[in-house]
């Protein structure tokens, strides 16, 4: 049997992005010689932090949209008829008090003098022509004081995503399925302020990530000589991204217009793992292999990720308690990535039964995470509609289809497994469809619930996630 070489062998790991993978290096070496450093494979994930943005961004539309519905039922409760024209009122007042006198005087009765009507200034009313367009009415209403609010709201929220094709035309080309928990709690501030009204919130949460990726093998030439010797079976390869974000955010309502800006700060701890299988032996020549090398690779990073959002969306109504909103948003990701480091422990072991194997030792390393940006727009229609229920409850229910896209990442590049493929994100410029439906109970107390539920997809992804919540306001 053939003796395995001891030269040290160096493997240098790569950025992943938000690392849906981590990957690994290796320097040409003797075949048999134990794999050092992190593994995984494949491109990087720029959306780790989607599933708690876009459930904390809507959640800020819906508290935008409250505070809109409740301004369209203070310009409805004050739609009346126009009031007489002072004048009118004056005229009418004069004529009353004429016919009193003359009917005074014919009669015999006291002849005390009438004094002259005083013209009548009619005081100030809020009323809307009932014939304008939403902007008017909003325009004629005046909001009164008791429409400022301070609110409380808190919700769970889930994710599944299923990205297929994470590294074409390379050896290691994983699909991955991750899987997301989280909840967020908020606080909010409205003010009024002329026909519309600003309102301000600042919320906190936490979100648990796990990916799973799908079992990979490859072939590589370990020696440098020109021959394939060495087969990896990458398996149970595994990833996890939990921690805390916070964030605030405004709104601003005028009318039919709705529009927010928000920042969210993400603080989160990665750590991954998988099973590395080495086979060595002179495939070229048929041969299965003579020696095998088991290891398992973990690594860690703290992954920093800070996005601002903003949004608009126009109410146009089409009937009394139905509507339609176009909106639009853009967003911005910067992903920082820290205290990466990798550990990888070796057993090799001889196909030959009467081989025990030699145990490796810990081989430490560093992930060599890259920083990286991203930007995402969206578009696309609402459909909202609003009913009373038999208890005398509001249910307010929106219908949403958008486009989105992460139009331009930078950063993120990484090296693909043992076998030194470069890997570049593979989400830039996809196109995605999002389909949405949200309901909102309102209870008349000051109580609402809220849910949610979308689905998303597009080449090689398809995504379903929700959330469901409560918020007390006062």
């Amino acid at each position: 049997m053939r003796q395995v070489s001891t030269a040290s062998q160096i493997l240098r790991l790569c950025s992943l992005g938000l690392a849906t993978s981590w990957s690994v290096t290796a320097a040409n070496a003797v075949c048999g010689t134990p794999a050092v450093g992190g593994g995984g494979s494949g491109p990087p994930s720029i959306s780790v932090t989607e599933a708690s943005t876009t459930q904390v961004l809507e959640q800020i539309r819906k508290r935008g949209i409250s505070t809109q519905e409740q301004l369209l039922t203070v310009a409805d409760a004050s739609v009346a008829a126009p009031p007489p024209p002072a004048a009118s009122q004056a005229a009418a007042q004069a004529s009353s008090a004429s016919t009193s006198a003359a009917t005074s005087g014919s009669s015999g009765a006291s002849t005390t003098k009438s004094k002259p009507a005083k013209a009548a200034s009619a005081a100030p009313q809020t009323y809307s022509s009932g014939g304008g367009s939403l902007k008017d009415d909003y325009a004629a209403a005046e909001v009164p004081s008791s429409s400022r609010t301070t609110a409380v709201w808190a919700q769970g929220f889930f994710d599944y995503e299923k990205h297929d094709n994470l590294a074409p035309g390379n050896q290691e080309n994983p699909d991955r399925k991750s899987y997301t928990g989280g909840g967020v709690v908020g606080a909010d501030w409205t003010v009024p302020r002329g026909a519309g009204a600003i309102q301000y919130g600042i919320f906190s949460g936490y979100s648990h990530t796990k990916s799973d990726f799908s079992d990979t093998i490859f072939r590589t030439d370990e020696s440098g000589d020109g021959v394939l010797d060495t087969d990896y079976a990458r398996t149970n390869n595994k990833q996890e991204i939990d921690g805390p974000f916070i964030g605030a955010y405004v709104s601003s309502v005028d009318g039919p217009w709705m529009s927010s800006l928000a920042f969210k700060a993400d603080f989160f701890d990665l750590s991954a793992s998988s099973k590395l299988t080495q086979t060595c032996g002179n495939f070229a020549n048929g041969n299965d292999g003579v020696l095998s090398d088991i290891g398992q690779q973990s690594g860690s990073a703290d992954v920093t990720t800070f996005t601002v959002a903003a949004t608009t969306e126009y109410r146009h109504n089409l009937t009394e308690h139905s509507w339609l909103a176009p909106a639009a948003g853009i967003r911005y990701s910067h992903t920082d990535f820290s205290n990466d480091r990798s550990n990888t422990v070796f057993t090799d072991i001889r196909l030959d039964p009467t081989d025990p194997g030699t145990p490796g030792t810990a081989t430490p390393g560093t992930l060599g995470l890259d920083d990286g940006y991203a930007i995402r727009l969206q578009a696309g229609l609402r459909y909202g509609e609003e009913r009373r229920t038999s208890h005398g409850y509001l249910w307010t229910t929106t219908i949403g289809a958008f486009l989105y896209s992460d139009v331009l990442v930078e950063g993120f590049v990484g090296v693909a497994g043992q076998t030194g493929e470069i890997v570049s994100p593979v989400d830039e410029g996809e196109v995605r469809v999002l389909g949405q439906i949200t309901s909102n109970l309102d209870m008349g107390n000051g109580l609402s619930y809220q849910f949610l539920g979308e689905i998303r997809g597009g080449d090689d992804l398809f995504g379903i996630g929700g959330l469901i919540g409560a918020r007390y306001e006062w």
